[in-house]
């Protein structure tokens, strides 16, 4: 996900996220052997082993990044093409909590971004590459935005937003190519 291959690193942490179908849920071994699948013999299961199996999702597919100290929460949310809705709770920045609903229709992306507490937001989606835009509404009115090509998606930013309440982002587009 660092290295903006986000389809790479989706499909990497879901096959890290298997091996439970080796063992059992909730559990990933620390350390694998590399000429087969099986426990090296130290460090069988370690609580750690599994939830740093989950972080590249939640901080990469999300793109979360929580600046409590300046009270800004970047997000740039990656789904994978195939996906036509999520729902994320409990993303924090400090105390605050902001929920993010996502759908995608065949012409629209719509991010619907929630909190009870004021939150100020840098939002950037990610969306296919290819993905030609058409139009970016916040809460029905048309906003300013930027587009920008990465290696493998279609970036699209627009000005930083303090959310209180709820908020939708819709992008209208037509296109766009995604590997699965």
């Amino acid at each position: 996900y660092r290295s903006v291959l986000r389809s790479d690193g989706f499909r990497h942490a879901y096959g890290v996220l298997r091996l439970y179908e080796t063992w059992d849920y909730g559990n990933i071994a620390e350390v694998i052997m590399g000429d087969k699948l099986d426990y090296t013999g130290i460090a069988a299961h370690q609580m750690w082993s599994s939830a740093m199996n989950l972080y590249p999702l939640y901080q990469g597919m999300l793109g979360i990044n929580a600046d409590a100290i300046k009270g800004v929460l970047a997000l740039s949310p990656a789904f994978p093409a195939d996906w036509s809705k999520a729902n994320v709770k409990n993303i924090r920045l400090g105390n605050k909590k902001v929920a993010l609903d996502y759908l995608r229709t065949d012409d629209s992306y719509t991010y619907t971004l929630s909190s009870v507490e004021d939150v100020n937001v840098d939002f950037t989606m990610v969306l296919p590459l290819a993905t030609e835009v058409k139009n970016v509404t916040v809460d029905g009115q048309t906003v300013s935005f930027n587009v920008y090509d990465d290696v493998q998606n279609v970036c699209v930013s627009i000005d930083p937003m303090v959310l209180n309440g709820k908020k939708e982002v819709k992008v209208e587009y037509e296109g766009g190519i995604g590997v699965l």
